[in-house]
């Protein structure tokens, strides 16, 4: 059986002259878990898995699972126009999705939803056939939105601050902590920033945490981004705090904005090479607003290591 939204997207490949669009499983986060309201690889396809990602083109199209997955996907793609490709450590995606594109063709990513890491690699194959990346986040807006106005109850959650009994050091201590790793770790001096859109990194700078967890949220926060700052930090959210933790926030030297002023506010900063983050945990369209000339911007996450290591408090509370 054909999917309608497949042929739809397809269509505007054609309209636009692209070769092809390329989407992965994912959000603008880069979050392990993609709810279903994010997941428009599920809609396009009908597979269910967590991880996988899609080339359309408008010949064919391409799933790419791992061999966890593959049987998963042979049993819920029934469109035939979609073929499943299994990846694994002896196959080059980027390589194979390079080969089935013409030279000098173009090929249209959103921008929000792949890595930087991943589109950088991606940018450096494409160079040797001569095809043009193009960043592309209106694919499918308007279709999208329909889906999810049928399907998905959008409500919003209350974020809550974690008990003092459950955390061992407070949003300030951590801060200071992620700043004064990245300082030293990477040879900066003066007052830097660390930018983050990682849900993890930022539940664990904030403490806070959604009041409902089931399972298509585990707990943590859903759009977030954050830039860490000894001086300033700014948490910018869709949801709204309660007022234990919205006092919490504020006392801790953080700035509440809307979720959608995130990119605004990158692309207004004067002292770019001042603003740090991680390739892996952030989204290409926050290298692209940053405009990053200097490739000491990019750098390993500071909270890595913190985040694992539990203190007596936090082993006490998961007893």
């Amino acid at each position: 059986m054909k999917n309608g939204l497949l042929s739809v997207a397809i269509d505007e490949l054609k309209k636009n002259k692209y070769a092809g669009y390329y989407i992965s499983i994912s959000n603008e986060n880069l979050y392990e878990f993609t709810r279903p309201i994010d997941n428009y690889v599920r809609e396009l396809t009908g597979f269910t898995g967590d991880t996988g990602s899609l080339l359309i083109t408008t010949d064919k199209s391409y799933l790419y699972v791992d061999g966890r997955f593959t049987i998963q996907a042979k049993k819920e793609v029934s469109d035939k126009r979609i073929k499943i490709v299994e990846v694994n450590r002896n196959s080059n995606k980027i390589e194979d999705i390079v080969d089935r594109l013409k030279d000098g063709s173009s090929l249209a990513i959103n921008p929000k939803r792949e890595s930087t890491h991943d589109v950088l690699r991606m940018l450096d194959k494409l160079k040797k056939k001569n095809i043009k990346l193009i960043l592309y986040d209106k694919y499918m807006t308007k279709e999208f939105k329909e889906v999810k106005r049928n399907t998905f109850n959008l409500t919003s959650a209350p974020l809550f601050l974690l008990d003092k009994k459950y955390v061992s050091k407070n949003s300030k201590f951590k801060i200071r902590e992620c700043i004064s790793l990245l300082k030293e770790e990477n040879d900066i001096s003066g007052n830097p920033s660390y930018v983050t859109s990682s849900l993890e990194e930022i539940a664990y700078l904030t403490n806070l945490r959604y009041r409902f967890c089931d399972i298509d949220n585990h707990g943590v926060l859903f759009n977030a981004f954050f830039i860490a700052n000894v001086k300033k930090s700014v948490l910018y959210i869709k949801d709204y705090l309660e007022d234990e933790a919205l006092k919490y926030i504020l006392k801790s030297n953080i700035i509440i904005k809307d979720y959608s002023d995130f990119y605004k506010d990158l692309k207004r900063i004067k002292e770019k090479d001042e603003y740090y983050f991680d390739k892996q945990l952030n989204n290409y369209y926050i290298y692209k607003c940053l405009n990053t000339k200097y490739k000491n911007n990019i750098v390993n996450s500071p909270l890595e290591s913190n985040m694992s290591i539990k203190g007596g408090v936090e082993v006490n509370g998961l007893r």
